[in-house]
């Protein structure tokens, strides 16, 4: 007999209407254009400019930080940022949890299969059928069900279980780059990177079990990557353009090169350029460009929340609380309260930005049993761009001269300025301050 499975409540939740948590809270979402941050000194593809020595794809954490090592350690390099948003740090990177911990390295993708009752197995089976379980709203993590048909998760998921052997040694490459990142941050040297006011707050973090991870901080990477943006406009000038709403329409190639890109603008005018080097640092975006040049780049988006909230309680660590949450204070009063990893394959459509306000509760309720003066300001979801092995793909691809920066999960703001100079070293051909082979893109070509 063949048994009809349902979908639970919550799934059949998350298809009709959302629930109010409480009135105080104000819902944005990734792309919310309300609440932009000023940028200038924008240019447009211009005919006068079709040329420059590197180009990047995207604007947010990575793309940023490559082009300020790029050029910091060169005088002469033009380096050209584009991206399809209208503004820097507008995907990802516009907001999320604020953790910057080196100490917590572990991988994501390194839980059980099937052991415990937190294997992902188990957890993805329990809401695809209607168990009758009231607590699906504060489970750690979510199945879309869609994904079941669809070719990216399976090619993550094939990915992923060819490389789960390696995870325990994965664990030690990630905290390699973590606190290669911490040193980029802290880099006395760096007067650019030091000059940045990004509220980093935190003096460590302290985990639910009493431990405390004493090198760990707390930043608004929003603040940080339109601040640097605006640095490096100052301090490098034609050097350095940033085009915003910009998109790429194709790439120029043959089977060893790179040798041209076509954009196209806004107002649908379209300007082919030329580079020496081209850099794929589009997040979650950067799967869809990858595709159309053949390069393996199994990146799936894991949606995650953040509720901002202020209380008058004295915090100058993140906390670890249940279940995998975090709160990271930033100064002033105001907090950042993430956590939580949903699946889908489909980030950019109006019912995936969707804010399941019966999460942002299970959240809420979790923070206040250490902080209940807590009162939310507002609630967010972002898409982490999540690889295989929880790693980034950093590093040169098949083509000579493209490179790829992406795929940071949910510690892409804590490795941020550590990729964005190891990269910068290998473009540049210059030894790396850690091994980079670990990090190396081709690691996914075997299918």
């Amino acid at each position: 007999m063949v048994r009809r499975l349902r979908l639970s409540p919550v799934l059949r939740r998350l298809a009709s209407s959302s629930h109010v948590l409480k009135n105080t809270i104000r819902c944005t979402c990734d792309r919310d254009t309300a609440s932009l941050r000023n940028i200038h000194h924008i240019s447009s593809p211009a005919a006068n400019q079709p040329s420059t020595d590197v180009l990047i794809v995207g604007a947010g954490i990575a793309g940023v930080c490559t082009a300020h090592y790029l050029l910091r350690q060169s005088s002469t390099l033009t380096v050209r940022v584009v991206d399809e948003l209208p503004g820097v740090a507008q995907s990802t990177s516009r907001i999320n949890g604020g953790l910057v911990c080196p100490s917590l390295s572990n991988s994501w993708t390194s839980m059980p299969i099937f052991a415990g009752k937190d294997a992902i197995a188990r957890m993805a089976f329990r809401q695809l059928v209607d168990s009758g379980e009231d607590d699906a709203s504060s489970s750690l993590l979510k199945f879309d069900p869609h994904l079941l048909l669809d070719k990216r998760f399976w090619t993550f998921f094939l990915q992923w279980m060819r490389r789960k052997p390696y995870l325990g040694e994965q664990n030690e490459v990630i905290s390699r780059l973590m606190h290669h990142s911490l040193d980029c941050f802290n880099d006395v040297n760096d007067d650019i990177m030091q000059s940045l006011k990004y509220n980093r707050t935190a003096t460590g973090t302290r985990t639910h079990d009493g431990r405390l991870g004493a090198l760990d901080s707390s930043g608004d990477i929003g603040l940080f990557c339109n601040g640097l943006h605006e640095k490096l406009m100052e301090r490098h000038g034609d050097r350095f353009v940033f085009d915003a709403d910009v998109s790429v329409n194709s790439f120029e190639k043959d089977d060893k090169r790179i040798h041209g890109v076509n954009l196209r603008s806004s107002d649908g005018k379209t300007q082919s350029y030329e580079a020496d080097q081209y850099v794929i640092a589009a997040g979650n975006q950067s799967y869809n460009l990858c595709a159309g040049l053949d390069v393996p780049c199994p990146i799936l988006p894991c949606k995650g929340y953040v509720v901002v909230f202020n209380s008058d309680a004295v915090v100058n660590t993140n906390i670890e609380l249940r279940n995998k949450a975090f709160v990271a204070p930033f100064g002033f009063g105001k907090f950042h309260l993430s956590g939580f990893a949903e699946f889908t394959s489909h980030y950019n459509t109006d019912k995936a930005m969707h804010v399941d306000m019966d999460r942002a509760d299970a959240l809420v309720k979790v923070a206040r049993e250490i902080l209940p003066d807590l009162e939310v300001e507002s609630v967010h979801v972002g898409f982490r761009p999540l690889s295989p092995d929880d790693t980034p793909l950093l590093g040169k691809t098949k083509y000579r001269n493209l490179f790829l920066n992406s795929g940071g999960g949910s510690k892409g703001w804590s490795q941020g300025p550590g990729s964005g100079q190891l990269l910068a070293e290998i473009m540049l051909g210059n030894d790396t301050p850690i091994d980079a082979a670990p990090y190396s893109p081709r690691r996914f070509e075997l299918f």
